[in-house]
């Protein structure tokens, strides 16, 4: 199996998750979470079966290029990001997990200084909160340490 594919399955299983999950709310507030995790799961369903039935052939680097070395340990850190966004998410909640990862993601770079990446940190979760607080009356995941209960397994 390659790689591409056990990174499409694992999108595939994340998709049918969060479909399972919907399904545990009453009716009026399923809408939205199983309409984004449908459209989700069909999607990933397709990219998936087409990598197992025709896996995507990279051509050759120029010049006959050798992939960089350290790839498996960009993949492998990109991957904790991901499993650290989840972390800060169930323990801190949406508006705060958003914040600090973003902030914390530019900052790591060094390619922003701090005072850019906490502006730009700030204004995305600001905009989440006003789109989805203010102007459509959400509820945002307030997080388990603010008193937000994990999802049933």
């Amino acid at each position: 199996m390659s790689g591409r594919l056990a990174f499409n399955l694992m999108l595939l299983t994340v998709a049918a998750y969060f479909v399972w999950v919907g399904m545990g709310y009453e009716p009026a507030a399923r809408r939205i979470p199983m309409l984004i995790g449908v459209l989700m799961l069909v999607l990933q369903a397709w990219v998936s079966v087409k990598e197992f039935l025709k896996p995507e052939a990279f051509p050759p680097l120029e010049g006959g290029e050798q992939p960089p070395a350290d790839e498996g340990r960009r993949v492998a850190a990109m991957f904790a990001w991901m499993a650290g966004f989840f972390v800060l998410f169930t323990l801190l909640g949406t508006l705060v997990a958003t914040l600090a990862f973003i902030f914390l993601f530019l900052a790591s770079g060094k390619k922003l200084p701090w005072w850019g990446a906490l502006g730009i940190a700030a204004g995305l979760s600001g905009a989440i909160w006003l789109l989805f607080v203010r102007l459509m009356r959400f509820e945002l995941y307030p997080g388990v340490f603010f008193g937000g209960a994990l999802p049933p397994l």
